[in-house]
């Protein structure tokens, strides 16, 4: 999950709705996608 709100109630409420991983905004391109390919099991550790 992608959020602006960095709030502990948010980030409780996105994984109790299923949330896997919460990244908050601002974030860079490079963190994201190393993200994505962790959460594909395509990362490299």
């Amino acid at each position: 999950m992608l959020a602006t709100k960095g709030k502990r109630q948010a980030i409780i409420a996105a994984i109790k709705a299923g949330a896997t991983a919460y990244m908050m905004k601002a974030f860079f391109e490079k963190d994201l996608q190393a993200r994505m390919l962790d959460d594909l099991d395509l990362g490299f550790q």
